[in-house]
């Protein structure tokens, strides 16, 4: 089949419709096993729906960790499918059934329940600011500035938890790891490293009251509203 090399946008757009016929070749005779809508029991127009949580893109981010190196996405085609198609198993904790309109109801409660629970004048703000759109680079620069700077230790005690991580960012490890201060250049490559090889973190170190950390560098899409939130939060206390 194959393999891709590139970032991670680019992989969703040349790569993810191909995984959408995937979907729906996988959910068609499971669409017919359960015969009705899962929320009215309608039984006309039913269309095949991921379980809020496991998206298809959620799915995909979640897999691509794994060949992530920096922002380089490096992966076979036929390895990466076969782990999408076992991602959705069993079908019943991946998949929903429903009818055209529960669907289209399903869908717009997600994307609300989705939303940083922001004003109307924090999204204002943050459209004029930002956009909703930072590089990887500004968000690592930032974090370098709140961690060495005033950033409550509560705070930084948050972000070296993954469970925080997760729920605040949807960024599944620690945005911060600690590191001893005594580390040498080299040492820190290994540090910046997960347990796969794979680069998570920053090797250049953030220093703060004789603690050392690294700030990780991979924020998808998805993850950079709640960064904003986060810091308009962060820096409105």
């Amino acid at each position: 089949m194959g393999s891709f090399v590139g970032n991670v946008s680019d992989f969703k757009k040349y790569i993810g419709p191909r995984l959408r016929n995937v979907v729906n070749n996988l959910a068609r005779p499971y669409r017919i096993e359960v015969g009705q809508c899962q929320i009215c029991r309608a039984t006309q127009t039913l269309e095949a729906a991921h379980i809020q949580g496991r998206e298809r893109t959620i799915i995909i981010d979640e897999l691509l960790e794994n060949y992530l190196n920096g922002e380089i996405v490096t992966i076979d085609l036929e390895v990466f499918e076969n782990q999408f198609f076992a991602a959705h198993q069993p079908l019943n904790e991946s998949i929903l059934i429903l009818c055209r309109a529960c669907h289209r109801e399903y869908d717009n409660q997600a994307q609300v329940k989705d939303q940083p629970q922001l004003t109307n004048e924090d999204v204002e703000e943050l459209s004029e600011e930002a956009g909703y759109s930072v590089t990887n680079r500004e968000i690592t620069d930032d974090f370098r500035e709140f961690v060495s700077g005033n950033l409550p230790w509560d705070e930084i005690e948050n972000l070296l938890n993954p469970t925080y991580s997760r729920e605040t960012f949807l960024v599944h490890f620690p945005i911060l790891k600690e590191v001893p201060a005594n580390a040498d250049q080299q040492r820190l490559r290994e540090l910046a490293r997960d347990t796969k090889g794979y680069g998570r973190w920053s090797p250049f170190p953030i220093a703060r009251d004789g603690r050392v950390f690294l700030v990780t560098t991979q924020w998808f899409d998805r993850c950079r509203s709640r960064f904003l939130a986060w810091k308009m939060q962060i820096e409105n206390r």
